[in-house]
């Protein structure tokens, strides 16, 4: 795991989003799921479903702005202190920074305790995507499916190329074919 992490995946790992997607800014995917959020609640007023699903989906859209609000409100609050940071700020710098400004992942977890009695910020299964992106079409098509699953059609390419490999492996070893079968008729336990 890595030791530095931007600010923007720190605060995407206080408001609890584990992916933002590439080239959006979490502010403006948090502004894009209020929006998501008020259509659904607008469209089940047009259709107008019962007064509990409307207020169940009210509940959505605030829980979405109050999730916006305080990941901007975290922010603010991070590049006003790393501006005007006072004699006691936990926040350090990394010296890998290059681009892109990098903080010691130990330390914005305590500022965030600190602050914010966020106490469950530096755990495993998060991952620090500014500095881990995949490199290749190929790592970026297993890191979806190993987030997603696969299609049924990347399941049925799969199904295919194991079914001509047996296939192959059945006729390459015709001595056992009490074992293995036939190619016309491989035995599947």
């Amino acid at each position: 795991m890595a030791n530095t992490i931007t600010i923007e995946d720190a605060v995407a790992r206080m408001v609890n989003v584990g992916e933002i997607p590439l080239g959006v800014s979490l502010i403006d995917y948090l502004d894009a799921m209020v929006s998501a959020a008020e259509d659904k609640l607008d469209e089940a007023k047009e259709h107008k479903l019962s007064s509990q699903e409307i207020e169940l989906l009210e509940l959505c859209v605030k829980a979405n702005e109050v999730k916006f609000t305080f990941a901007t409100l975290l922010k603010q609050h991070i590049e006003w202190e790393l501006a005007t940071p006072p004699k006691t700020s936990v926040f350090k710098i990394s010296t890998d920074s290059v681009n892109i400004r990098q903080l010691e992942l130990s330390s914005v977890a305590e500022w965030a305790f600190i602050n914010y009695g966020i106490d469950r910020f530096d755990y495993e299964e998060l991952s620090n995507k500014s500095r881990e992106l995949p490199i290749t079409k190929s790592d970026m098509l297993a890191e979806t499916i190993a987030k997603k699953g696969l299609t049924s059609k990347l399941a049925t390419r799969l199904y295919i190329s194991l079914a001509y490999l047996l296939e192959e492996f059945v006729s390459m070893k015709q001595v056992n074919t009490k074992l293995l079968g036939s190619v016309e008729n491989i035995n599947v336990p």
